[in-house]
């Protein structure tokens, strides 16, 4: 089994004011990552209607370790990172987590 690998994921949402990052470990490849984040998003709701529409639950992958991944429908590290403050702040306070693998 490969490695676990840390993972950078934005929760948010465009409707309201939500947004918040979690870093997890994974042994998932990144498009398994990005259906099963699919997966819960349709599962709490979420239609795939309209681009840049109304979103209720939005996650993406913004960082997977230090892959880069260049897909039509998957782009890592997410395109917009460098655009987003809050975000750039939210990876440099998990990095001081120790990774709970030891």
């Amino acid at each position: 089994m490969a490695p676990a690998e840390r993972v950078y994921v934005a929760l948010g949402s465009n409707v309201g004011d939500r947004a918040q990052m979690v870093l997890l470990e994974t042994t998932l490849e990144p498009r398994e990552l990005l259906q099963q984040l699919h997966a819960i998003e349709a599962e709490r709701g979420r239609v795939r209607s309209v681009r840049w529409g109304p979103r209720t639950l939005d996650l993406d992958i913004v960082r997977y370790g230090d892959r880069a991944v260049r897909e039509p429908e998957l782009t890592i590290p997410h395109p917009e990172l460098e655009h987003r403050d809050f975000w750039l702040r939210e990876i440099a306070e998990l990095d001081r987590e120790p990774s709970p693998r030891g």
